[in-house]
């Protein structure tokens, strides 16, 4: 049997694009007769979790987890790289290995010191562009920081020989532009049909009194990191301008969460705002949600914007015209019935645009369904598999 190894800094408790999209494409692989390996940190990973996280694993699937941190205590990109190395090298003279596909800078590193057999680097994120659009404060430390992810990030390249893909047109541009390499090929992401769907009004109400936001409501929906480059504060602040129909749902953890706790109790939008902590299933808020606010600086691809959609949200963005970097006027390029743009980052701007939104159902539904044919986990699984023999 032929093995298969996925490799990501993150993975499950965590959720993010990168996260499912592992979680996707492990279960693809083993639906076509693979062995899956999925190494990943412990990152996220609590004591009282260990002996049953990642227990019930479907046949031939197995999760390794490498240590994140040095004698419980000292962390960082190197010390990550050391010990995600040591669960690879095992791998090295494995003839059976087809794949290794990684999503992250520091893995791909891991990797390449391993020398592992038929590589593939398919970054989430350009590393030291993310620690300037979480940063508020441009300290000598998050400057470092910076520098340092370019370094690895360069490194990872490297490695990896060059057999480099990526989601967007946007996320190729920016490799070029901070990093000076050509990737492989820009390749379309999947989405879990399966997972993330629409359901009818009656179940939607039905899910929305159970999570005690009542019903007949336009609900708005923010969901993943609360770090300074997802403006969650811009989202909650549009909830001042919400009629008695209207909810906003926050899901999520991070560094900024506090910050947007206790505006909601400053600005007393209780009633408004509901904020709930990160999820492994965020397809359950999807569904109760109408609509999908992508408020990021930056974001190379969003992968919460397929599963949004694929769960029949609109999607209310900021244009380039608002100072962000993201693939989103990308993405929906072809399918203008889907989305909406602010091209102010402003509560108010958001809130006209919102609300100007033309919307006619049907128009709607045709689009959706011709953008989702166009987004196959399976697709790119194979083509991923296709890439060995270039």
């Amino acid at each position: 049997m032929s093995d298969i190894i996925l490799l990501n800094t993150l993975y499950k408790p965590n959720f993010g694009g990168v996260e499912n999209s592992i979680d996707s494409l492990s279960y693809i692989y083993l639906s076509m007769g693979y062995r899956v390996t999925i190494i990943c940190s412990d990152i996220g990973i609590k004591k009282e979790c260990d002996p049953c996280i990642d227990d019930n694993l479907p046949a031939g699937l197995t999760i390794i987890r490498y240590k994140s941190k040095l004698f419980g205590v000292l962390k960082g990109p190197a010390i990550r790289v050391f010990f995600c190395y040591h669960k690879l090298k095992f791998f090295k003279n494995k003839g059976s290995l087809n794949l290794v596909l990684s999503r992250h800078c520091e893995t791909t590193v891991a990797a390449g010191l391993a020398r592992v057999k038929n590589l593939v680097y398919l970054p989430g994120a350009i590393a030291h562009e993310q620690f300037a659009v979480n940063s508020n404060v441009k300290s000598i430390r998050s400057i470092a920081r910076g520098y340092l992810a370019k370094i690895i990030q360069k490194l990872a390249l490297r490695l990896a020989k060059y057999k480099v893909l990526v989601f967007s047109k946007n996320m190729e541009e920016g490799i070029k532009r901070e990093l000076g390499v050509e990737i492989l090929r820009t390749v379309k992401p999947g989405v879990d049909r399966d997972r993330f769907f629409k359901i009818s009004e009656n179940q939607k109400e039905i899910e929305r009194k159970r999570l005690g936001i009542g019903s007949r409501k336009r609900v708005f929906l923010i969901l993943g990191r609360i770090v300074p480059q997802k403006n969650v504060l811009l989202a909650v602040k549009m909830a001042n301008l919400f009629g008695p129909n209207d909810h906003l749902l926050v899901v999520g953890e991070g560094s900024d969460s506090l910050k947007v706790e206790k505006f909601i109790e400053c600005e007393g939008l209780f009633d408004k705002v509901t904020f709930l902590p990160a999820t492994s299933e965020p397809e359950r808020f999807y569904k109760v949600s109408d609509w999908f606010l992508m408020l990021s600086s930056y974001e190379p691809f969003g992968q919460t914007l397929l599963e949004a959609t694929a769960c029949g949200l609109n999607i209310s963005a900021l244009s380039s015209l608002a100072g962000v970097e993201t693939a989103t006027e990308e993405i929906y390029k072809e399918y203008p019935a889907l989305v909406c743009f602010s091209n102010d980052k402003n509560e108010n701007r958001l809130w006209d645009a919102i609300n100007k939104t033309e919307q006619n159902a049907d128009i709607f539904e045709t689009e959706r369904m011709r953008f989702l044919e166009s987004y196959s986990w399976r697709a790119l699984a194979n083509e991923l598999l296709d890439l060995q023999h270039l």
